[in-house]
This record gives C-alpha cells, structure tokens and sequence, in this order.
C-alpha cells in the first residue's frame, strides 16, 4: 500500500519531464543521457510537443531533412514508419520522421 500511494505521487509525465529538460536548454543527446533513455524516445516524447505547437520542428530537425521527409510522407503515406526509414537517407532518424510528421499532422491535418 505504501509503494502504490508514493508512486501516484511522484508521478509526472515522462513526455513532460522530457519537455522540461529541454526547454532548459538541454539536447536530446543530453536529456537521454540524464533519462537512461533511447534517443528515440526522447524525440518522440519531443513530438508531442511538436505536435501542439509548444516546440519548433526547425529547432529539432533541419530543413533540408524536413523537405526529405515530407516528399516521403507523400510518396508513402505516415502509417509505415518502416518503409520510410528505408526510403530515406540513412542520416534520418526514426525520431526525426516522427517530429517532421507530427508537425505536418498539426499543419495540414493529415
């Protein structure tokens, strides 16, 4: 009983405390590292945030990948995260393609 009641109240959103770190000022690399988290979690906690405008996808991922990305949503449609990767240079992240499509979500509701 006593573990069950401190959980509920130490409780935050793990996306939140991500958003938190980063508003800091902090990297992605940086908060994984502090978070004993995956990369690619971190970003796609950050998409999210993305997602309802409280961060800048050009803060996150540059333009030229942007572009990339969005011409293989087109192409591919969002659903298969997969067959994106593998229709993209190697440089871009899983995570990448998440923040790129939760901004084109937000954008054009796709």
């Amino acid at each position: 009983r006593e573990r069950k009641e401190k959980s509920l109240e130490e409780k935050t959103d793990t996306k939140t405390v991500s958003y938190d770190l980063y508003k800091q000022g902090k990297t992605v690399e940086t908060i994984a590292k502090e978070r004993n988290m995956a990369i690619v979690t971190i970003e796609g906690h950050l998409a999210a945030f993305i997602a309802s405008n409280q961060i800048n996808i050009n803060d996150l991922v540059p333009a030229d990948k942007q572009k990339l990305i969005e011409e293989a949503v087109k192409i591919h449609g969002k659903e298969n995260l997969k067959l994106l990767k593998e229709n993209l240079p190697e440089n871009i992240s899983y995570g990448e393609i998440r923040m790129v499509i939760a901004s084109m979500k937000r954008d054009e509701n796709i």
